[in-house]
């Protein structure tokens, strides 16, 4: 098991994922392989429920397991290391 993984699963069984989606913008995603391929990185993420990826605004609802102490930093730190991980950058909501 890499580093990713088990830092991932340790902030699983601690709590820091929320069932409060966190939505993030993700840059660069110009076709259904691209949301597919963003989709499967987030849900490689442990805690990961789901990850609503919508192409044509960039827009993803990750929805994860645990407490609701809504979303740490942490949390939002891996998800946007699992998208560049795979090639995209992700951005800010306007």
């Amino acid at each position: 098991m890499c580093c990713f993984s088990l830092i991932a699963s340790w902030l699983v069984l601690a709590g820091y994922c929320t069932q409060t989606p966190v939505e993030l913008h993700v840059t660069g995603m110009t076709c259904q392989a691209c949301v597919k391929r963003v989709g499967g990185a987030l849900q490689a993420v442990p805690g990961v429920q789901s990850a609503d990826v919508t192409l044509d605004t960039g827009v993803v609802l990750v929805k994860c397991t645990g407490s609701e102490n809504g979303v740490s930093s942490t949390l939002r730190s891996l998800l946007t290391a699992a998208v560049e991980d795979v090639g995209f950058g992700v951005g800010t909501l306007e």
